[in-house]
């Protein structure tokens, strides 16, 4: 164990004073934002909208990638809410409806969109018509790699991974890994850590 100089114990106050006036800050702004207890932000985290956020215990928000983790809600009906133990490197969230992220998650720089943002004919937007949003649902334990993408109306199950640049339009099953445009299962966990006489 680290032997406590004065210098670690200042750095130690000093970030404990930082993260509190942050949380306070984000509440202070943010009339819908519900917080847990043992939040930590050694990056830059950004909440923006009306909606409803709700973040879990023990969450934590870092920098390491050099980006900021943002949460957008475009109307005081949609909502983000994110379980314990969750950990953000500059992920981009946008809800329209919703987007629900379970426990103990693992998010880098992705990007998770419940909504198009506009309809892809442009007579139709002329016209003013708007995109119709679909939940985004994340389970437990899921890890989404570097600048994956979830697109509107997916569900990713419990403990499967996005990999690196994923497109996903589709729903993603238990255990499972996906990559690629549009991402499609390569792998289940389930066979990589199987006994060696199981995996065929």
């Amino acid at each position: 164990m680290p032997r406590l100089t004065p210098l670690r114990l200042y750095r130690a106050i000093r970030w404990r004073v930082r993260n509190r006036w942050l949380l306070w800050r984000l509440k202070s702004r943010c009339a819908r934002l519900e917080l847990g207890t043992g939040i930590r932000i050694s990056g830059k985290l950004s909440i923006v909208g009306p909606g409803t956020v709700q973040i879990g215990d023990d969450c934590e928000f870092s920098g390491e990638a050099g980006g900021t983790t943002t949460l957008i809600t475009s109307s005081p009906d949609a909502g983000i809410t994110i379980g314990p133990r969750c950990r953000f490197n500059g992920t981009y969230i946008f809800a329209a409806s919703a987007v629900t992220i379970g426990s103990d998650c693992l998010l880098a720089d992705a990007y998770l969109f419940d909504t198009d943002h506009h309809v892809a004919d442009y007579i139709l937007r002329e016209q003013g018509v708007e995109p119709v949003p679909r939940p985004v649902s994340i389970g437990d334990h899921v890890w989404i790699c570097s600048r994956a993408a979830v697109l509107k109306g997916v569900s990713v199950g419990d403990g499967a991974v996005v990999g690196y640049r994923a497109v996903v339009r589709r729903d993603v099953p238990v255990r499972a890994i996906v990559i690629g445009n549009p991402a499609e299962v390569v792998k289940r966990l389930d066979e990589i850590h199987a006994p060696p006489a199981a995996i065929r």
